[in-house]
């Protein structure tokens, strides 16, 4: 069949969507470089967390739903969108989490937020062939690996194999982590900032991020050229307000 323009859910990849992402990630990382207090930190990867677990919930909900309420599409931008801050998560979990005062819990749903994201990206990948309200036409869509544009063929197998590998691996890091360095959480002082002024080690960490800042926006947006969206659906300013009890 002719496969035309991809119809994206504005609720889930419009403009407003992302743009709230973005912002929302920019705060976050700002507040974790320049504070000294590991309770703003904690809030600001509470924050990203909580998001990303309900961005993956939502996008699971209206893509298995009958009929389903996403187009691969969506999929690939919230697989870009979970995969770049999670990779920002993860980093600051394992900074922070020796810190004093950084409570286990916020520990707990950082890792519960890393199964979802790779869940959701290995979810998609397996069912690939038949996922969204687009199915006939997904192996027509083009993915972006450091702005190169890749086949669905080719991004499946990339996909399946880097979310199963990472979930064995974090798994397998949780138990030894666990076993051989169960003092080591909450042991430490300071880990990162001792003060407000930016010193070295904030410039670092700020570069870091603002690099995969960079990625994920590049990626999200390199989307839009190599799948060409229907004009005016894309460029919706919905904050996301899609809900999985439309229409029940």
């Amino acid at each position: 069949m002719a496969c035309s323009s991809p119809v994206p859910n504005s609720d889930i990849s419009g403009i407003g969507v992302r743009v709230s992402f973005y912002l929302q990630y920019v705060l976050a990382v700002l507040s974790c470089a320049a504070s000294p207090e590991v309770q703003e930190v904690e809030d600001a990867l509470l924050t990203i967390c909580i998001t990303n677990i309900a961005y993956c919930v939502t996008t699971l909900l209206l893509s298995f739903r009958t009929p389903p309420q996403l187009t691969l599409y969506d999929g690939l931008v919230v697989i870009y969108l979970t995969l770049f801050t999670l990779g920002y998560v993860y980093f600051i979990t394992i900074l922070y989490v020796k810190m004093k005062g950084f409570h286990y819990m916020a520990y707990i749903v950082a890792i519960v937020q890393c199964y979802f994201v790779l869940c959701t990206f290995l979810a998609i990948m397996i069912t690939l062939p038949s996922f969204g309200s687009e199915a006939p036409c997904n192996y027509e869509r083009v993915a972006s690996i450091f702005f190169v544009p890749v086949s669905m063929h080719t991004f499946r197998i990339i996909g399946l194999t880097t979310s199963t590998f990472f979930i064995v691996f974090g798994t397998v890091s949780i138990i030894v982590h666990r076993i051989y360095f169960p003092g080591s959480y909450g042991s430490r002082e300071y880990f990162i900032t001792e003060a407000r002024h930016i010193d070295k080690t904030i410039k670092i960490h700020i570069l870091m991020n603002s690099l995969t800042f960079t990625l994920c926006i590049a990626h999200v947006e390199t989307l839009q050229l190599f799948n060409h969206p229907e004009s005016g659906v894309d460029s919706s300013w919905g904050f996301g307000q899609a809900s999985v009890f439309d229409d029940v």
